[in-house]
């Protein structure tokens, strides 16, 4: 009985290292491979992130390259660079305004005497900055839907003759980044630094603080986000998501990514399930197997 005893003390010390092992090579397994999901999504969100945010800085350059060309004959010829500028940038209207406040339309305009262009956010801005500038997003009030004003200054021999600028719907870069393809039911959104939503898939949002989409949204949230090429867990709308912030260089815009946690970890539970099986077969055969030895080497102890 006290062999028996031994026997079973042996046995047992050796199936609960066994299971002690499987278990934790199973976790690290495990583990790894939800370490190596989060890479490789990562490094996705990354390159398509940064691509995506080019397309955008792109589209813009090429339409400030537009103004500033026409901003060569804009002085000597206003209406026929204008409506250069216009025709070629796909402008809603484009115009030029001088230091003395007088401004020339691409379009036929209705002014107001009692207006002074160069109050406005694009003059000073444009001005101030020396360069090109693209406004805030705002609402057409001609049905244009979202519309930002780039704009350029104008000089000639080294002094500042007006500005350049024109008024560009955004529709089409709003529908883009609507439609791309994100993995674990994911999508894509733009913000700016001040928290003002510019593209999302819910348009009653756009033109809205972020934070009407989830109060996690804030601007010191999205400068924490955009320091770190990580995917950072965030719970919007109630739901667990990971998120991918990018900037698009030459605007004070931001592209948010956003993915399903639970989507894109669903994967790993078969996985799971998988390694859970098999670990539990080694378990089932190694028991059996230092059964048999531990009853072979004590066989000659039963026999005295």
């Amino acid at each position: 009985m006290n062999k028996l005893k031994l026997k079973h003390k042996i046995l047992l010390s050796f199936i609960a290292a066994i299971v002690i092992t499987v278990a934790a090579l199973s976790t690290i397994s495990f583990h790894n491979l939800k370490k190596q999901l989060y890479e490789d999504n990562t490094i996705l969100l990354a390159d398509l992130s940064k691509l995506e945010a080019e397309k955008i800085t792109r589209w813009f350059e090429v339409r400030h390259r537009m103004l500033m060309a026409a901003g060569k004959q804009v002085i000597d010829e206003p209406v026929p660079s204008l409506i250069q500028a216009q025709d070629g940038g796909q402008f809603a209207v484009t115009y030029f305004t001088n230091t003395q406040g007088e401004s020339r339309y691409s379009t036929l305009v209705e002014q107001n005497n009692n207006y002074d262009p160069r109050t406005r956010p694009w003059y000073q801005a444009a001005v101030q900055k020396n360069s090109a500038i693209i406004t805030a997003p705002y609402e057409d009030a001609s049905g244009l839907g979202t519309v930002v004003s780039l704009a350029a200054p104008v000089k000639a021999s080294g002094r500042l003759q007006g500005v350049i600028a024109g008024d560009i719907a955004i529709s089409r870069l709003i529908n883009d980044i609507n439609a791309i393809q994100l993995p674990a039911n994911g999508y894509a959104m733009i913000v700016s630094q001040d928290g003002t939503v510019i593209a999302f898939n819910d348009e009653s949002k756009i033109l809205q603080p972020a934070t009407r989409i989830d109060d996690d949204i804030t601007v010191r949230n999205q400068q924490t986000w955009l320091a770190s090429n990580a995917l950072h867990p965030v719970n919007l709308m109630g739901q667990d998501k990971l998120l991918y912030n990018q900037a698009i260089p030459g605007t004070d815009w931001q592209l948010l990514m956003v993915l399903d946690k639970n989507a894109l970890e669903a994967p790993l539970t078969p996985m799971l399930l998988q390694q859970l099986g098999i670990a539990a077969l080694v378990v089932v055969v190694a028991s059996v197997l230092i059964s048999l030895l531990v009853q072979w080497l004590l066989a000659p102890l039963l026999r005295v």
